[in-house]
């Protein structure tokens, strides 16, 4: 009789905790980035210029993925939310970051898409209109 057992995964950093990180830049799916020992960690509801805490949650084969445990210095760009569903529903996953730096990352996402992933060449590209109304406009939400 052959018993079929699945090997079991080996994770070398979850459950690890790294204190001082600094979040160096937000992606795309609302989340910031961070480097360790050349490591890409995603950090959830962290701020581009936080010095945080954080513990690994999932791994990758390329990157991470951690929460944050302190914030150890907050950032200038972090704001204070003011939904009370931030983190929960998902429609506004950087209402914890001032509005004119959500133009700049979404911004810059836009052009890292052509240039980077697209190998594409631009010339000088026009900054984002922002709107008079930063809350309240959403119709999204993620669960």
């Amino acid at each position: 009789m052959y018993l079929c057992r699945m090997a079991k995964k080996k994770y070398k950093y979850r459950d690890q905790t790294f204190e001082n990180v600094e979040i160096l830049d937000a992606s795309s799916d609302g989340n910031s980035v961070a480097k360790v020992n050349d490591i890409v960690i995603f950090v959830k509801y962290a701020v581009p210029g936080d010095i945080v805490n954080i513990k690994i949650i999932r791994e990758h084969r390329r990157h991470l993925e951690a929460k944050v445990i302190d914030i150890i210095k907050a950032s200038p760009n972090r704001v204070n939310v003011v939904c009370e569903h931030f983190g929960t529903c998902g429609g506004c996953k950087w209402q914890n970051l001032n509005y004119k730096q959500q133009l700049y990352y979404k911004q810059k996402q836009v052009y890292d898409a052509f240039t980077r992933i697209g190998k594409l060449s631009f010339p000088k590209i026009l900054p984002i209109i922002g709107s008079n109304q930063i809350y309240n406009y959403r119709n999204k939400m993620e669960y």
